[in-house]
């Protein structure tokens, strides 16, 4: 196929997916748009996911696929768009399900809009009840103003109006290309900078209603499972700060609230799920370096929307504050009555 006879190029990171990895494959060959290729990058799978890719590529010529050692997700998509010869990008994950016309509707939309971003809307499956479950809150129509829109439309929502995944999204191919858009180098939220930098740049947003993919959940191998995010909750504020730094560096000021209010709230969602030895861990870094640097606390109640979030923060503080409080005072009473005294104190659990 011609480059220029290329719509979609449709770009998928494959490791150890072998349960679900036919069924996704065969979702995405079967698309009633049929000018698009499939970019599958195997990230050094150690199943039976390459065997799976090969023999797809057999049975439908548009499959490319690239095998790599283990890199990890965020550089197979990277190593995806450099092969990318479509107009337009379509990056999924390898474990769901797509509608049959899903990239016909997302490329007539982004066509007729000129845009160079379409959002569409999506549904979850779970994978244990086996059951299908709305996904209203993906897409926040209260955030949206109209079905076509710019960034600065809704700067002080920006980061609120939608999920910052790629997987309900089409991006325009030289709009991407042109920002130098890559996906970061960290193991959870590795598309969140990538997704919220092309939103805050985008001067034509389009919006697509219909419900195009379904995102499989409760997958104990997924990199959001709790032991993953117990290992890696700092990548979270990696991006957070690298999103800070974009939107400084690019002088992006009226995205500031929109980006503190989704900052907050995604640490405290992050420190509501981690085991309590991680919350411990986690508390240190909020309290010594996050919260003081964003300033959350001297802005106020007012000015973020997640009153909830805002609540925890402080009690974070709060908590931090009072352990601190009373170890000053067992060092104190140590200083004064010495060790065997203190000692004899605490194990008697009498307030200091």
């Amino acid at each position: 196929m011609k480059d220029s006879n290329i719509a979609v190029s449709v770009i998928i990171p494959v490791y150890n997916a072998e349960k679900y990895l036919k069924q996704c494959i065969d979702s995405i060959s079967a698309q009633t748009l049929r000018e698009i290729e499939i970019i599958c990058v195997n990230d050094g799978s150690s199943d039976g996911s390459l065997e799976i890719l090969n023999k797809c590529a057999v049975e439908d010529p548009r499959i490319r696929v690239i095998d790599q050692n283990n890199q990890g997700a965020a550089n197979a998509r990277n190593v995806g768009m450099e092969y990318a010869r479509g107009k337009y990008l379509s990056i999924l994950d390898s474990d769901d399900l797509f509608y049959p016309d899903m990239l016909l509707n997302a490329y007539l939309r982004i066509e007729e809009a000129q845009a160079d971003i379409v959002v569409f809307r999506s549904n979850t499956y779970d994978n244990d009840l086996k059951e299908y479950k709305e996904s209203l809150w993906t897409l926040k129509k209260e955030y949206i103003p109209s079905d076509l829109f710019s960034s600065k439309d809704v700067a002080n929502h920006i980061f609120q109006f939608c999920i910052g995944w790629t997987w309900d999204k089409l991006f325009k191919r030289d709009f991407i290309m042109s920002l130098g858009l890559r996906f970061q180098d960290i193991r959870i939220h590795n598309d969140a900078l990538f997704v919220f930098a092309s939103l805050v740049e985008a001067d034509r947003i389009a919006i697509l209603e219909n419900i195009l993919v379904t995102k499989r959940t409760s997958i104990t191998t997924a990199i959001s499972a709790p032991k993953s995010i117990n290992s890696f909750w700092r990548d979270l504020f990696l991006f957070i700060d690298a999103m800070d730094e974009y939107l400084q560096t690019r002088e992006l000021r009226d995205f500031e609230r929109s980006f503190l209010n989704i900052s907050l709230r995604l640490a405290m969602y992050l420190y509501e799920r981690v085991d309590e030895a991680t919350k411990k861990e986690m508390r240190k870094y909020l309290n010594a370096t996050f919260f003081p640097k964003y300033r959350f606390s001297d802005r106020g109640e007012l000015y973020f929307d997640y009153k909830f979030e805002y609540k925890v923060m402080q009690e974070i503080m709060t908590l931090e504050e009072t352990q601190i409080l009373t170890l000053r005072k067992v060092i104190r009473y140590r200083q004064q009555y010495g060790t065997v005294a203190t000692l004899k104190k605490a194990v008697t659990k009498l307030r200091f």
